[in-house]
């Protein structure tokens, strides 16, 4: 490695001749290396409220929205929080060997502070900035305080999301990046489609949404629209190369050809699908999209909704989950799902020349796990992989290089106090959701009749 790039790859004696004199040498004995893990789906905010959703709670979802309103309304959420939050979930991501992040909806006023998290932390990140300009029926009402946060009008958002690229887009060594992300496709209009993917068009940057989330938001769509989330993309011009797509659990048959004619990517939150009854596993539609050359990645979603941050956790169980479903276990093997979890992401960030893969001239993201592990053990040529994704987790994960700087070593992250962060988030996470949430009393609230969201 040579400042943030990859310049050799080969065996150790040959590369000792021809680089006699390095400025340091990581000893990697019993350590497998590989490229950084990418994450194509985050809320970096959800770290401060993680395992708040009810988990038998319907759907999940208007409880959570329901908490967001809430604190909202009272103004807890500062932008110290905001710093607070987005650094714990970099921490946890990092900790886990992912190397590349991307949030999908960096909500008003958080801008700031999650660049600045990204930047401190060491990460590679992408902040997809929230767009909404729909905040009633047919999509899923909004409070009004919210209204002159985000912009009435297209435009408005548009000039919003442009000032937060013109002042962070490239910054950070060039490992921060800034998207325009619509907040959900029931929340937007088609102007605001339309301008979002523009706006990515021209800057040469992606966008990315939530789309056809689960069946009752696909349903709440065609009732307001005639269409589903994805084809109201498709129509308006707002998909394609540069577009992720995140959740897609709910697909009917023209929506997975609207993707693949458009070659859009898509992101699979199984622990999410999974915990909130999205049916992205049940309806098993990711390996068959992923035969049909549709680019499938994974992400861990944020922590209110998978209460993790760890990839190789995502491996596994997007590995197993669909083999049972399916009733295949020669569904895919395991290297499938490492590639979806590298390479794909790579593509699914436009950075497929950049990283996913180790691989001179490519960035220097790089992770090595501590084979001696008792997970891992034994471990031997003929099981590496297999036990990567179906033994490991994150945990194992002892040094990540991301930019070419080593960021943690040794399982401890170099770039900030993390023992100080941990601290600090269990003090202020308690006292921020009591604050937040008082009326839940002292056990856990599991509500019986609170009103759906659409």
């Amino acid at each position: 490695v040579e400042g943030d790039r990859i310049i050799e790859v080969g065996d150790t004696d040959d590369l000792r001749k021809k680089y006699p004199a390095p400025k340091r040498v990581i000893d990697a004995k019993n350590k497998l290396v590989m490229p950084g893990l990418i994450d194509t789906h985050a809320h970096l905010h959800h770290s401060i409220i993680k395992g708040m959703v009810p988990g038998n709670y319907g759907y999940g979802t208007p409880w959570l929205v329901r908490i967001g309103q809430l604190y909202m309304k009272k103004g807890l959420y500062t932008p110290e929080r905001a710093y607070l939050a987005a650094m714990f979930s970099c921490l946890e991501a990092i900790r886990n060997g992912t190397t590349s992040i991307i949030e999908c909806g960096t909500a008003p006023g958080a801008e700031e502070p999650h660049a600045r998290a990204i930047s401190d932390s060491g990460i590679r990140g992408i902040l997809g900035i929230s767009a909404q300009d729909i905040f009633g029926p047919p999509g899923y009402t909004r409070p009004k305080e919210v209204i002159p946060i985000y912009g009435a009008t297209p435009e408005e958002n548009m000039k919003r999301i442009e000032r937060v690229f013109q002042k962070y887009h490239n910054t950070a060594d060039g490992r921060l990046g800034i998207w325009p992300s619509l907040f959900l496709v029931q929340n937007v209009s088609d102007k605001m489609c339309r301008m979002a993917k523009e706006f990515a068009d021209k800057q040469g940057v992606g966008m990315t949404t939530h789309a056809n989330t689960m069946r009752p938001m696909v349903e709440t769509c065609i009732q307001g629209w005639g269409k589903t989330p994805i084809m109201r993309l498709y129509d308006n011009g707002a998909l394609g190369s540069n577009v992720l797509l995140v959740h897609t659990a709910h697909m009917p048959g023209r929506d997975i050809m609207a993707v693949r004619e458009t070659n859009t990517s898509l992101s699979h939150c199984v622990f999410t699908s999974m915990g909130m009854q999205y049916g992205a596993c049940l309806f098993n539609n990711f390996p068959a999209m992923l035969d049909m050359g549709i680019n499938v990645t994974i992400g861990t979603d944020g922590q209110a909704c998978c209460n993790h941050k760890d990839m190789v956790r995502a491996m596994n169980a997007v590995f197993l989950v669909h083999k049972e479903v399916k009733f295949d276990c020669n569904l895919w093997p395991p290297k499938t799902v490492v590639e979806m979890a590298t390479r794909n992401g790579a593509k699914a960030l436009g950075m497929e020349n950049e990283i996913g893969s180790l691989e001179p001239g490519k960035k220097a993201d790089i992770i090595l796990f501590d084979l001696t592990r008792p997970e891992w053990v034994p471990v031997h040529r003929y099981n590496l992989i297999e036990n990567l994704v179906m033994s490991a987790t994150g945990d194992s994960v002892d040094t990540s290089i991301i930019n070419g700087k080593v960021v943690m070593e040794g399982r401890v992250v170099k770039t900030f106090d993390m023992d100080k962060l941990i601290a600090e988030m269990q003090k202020e996470g308690e006292a921020y959701i009591l604050e937040a949430a008082d009326f839940l009393g002292t056990e856990k609230p599991y509500p019986e009749n609170m009103p759906p969201l659409w």
